[in-house]
């Protein structure tokens, strides 16, 4: 916990924490349609991960690494479908867990 704190404290953690701030604000308001691996911006607009990392990073000038991960994680532990009965959920969880493993067959020197 000590080095958390301390990597939080350093420019790597303030610049990452800035980062995923920046990705859950652009993800507000988006979808995702995860039997064809899109995020379906706000403005309508349907991209890969890696189109979805490049619209972030043109517009925030983070790093690509830095925001895949906070997007991989808002995959993970933010969006959640309405309208999902219990069943679907766990259909929407599997397709999740297969585009993100696919991904990290793409970026394998990703850490998410």
């Amino acid at each position: 916990m000590e080095d958390f704190s301390e990597w939080m404290g350093s420019s790597e953690g303030v610049e990452s924490m800035e980062a995923l701030d920046c990705v859950f604000n652009a993800m507000d308001g988006a979808r995702v349609d995860s039997s064809e691996r899109r995020i379906i911006w706000p403005d309508g607009e349907s991209l890969s991960i890696d189109q979805s990392v490049e619209r972030i990073k043109k517009d925030s000038g983070f790093d690509g690494q830095v925001i895949l991960s906070h997007l991989i994680g808002w995959l993970h532990m933010e969006y959640t479908p309405e309208g999902l009965d219990e069943e679907q959920m766990e259909q929407f969880e599997i397709q999740i867990e297969s585009w993100v493993e696919y991904e990290k067959t793409l970026h394998p020197a990703s850490d998410f």
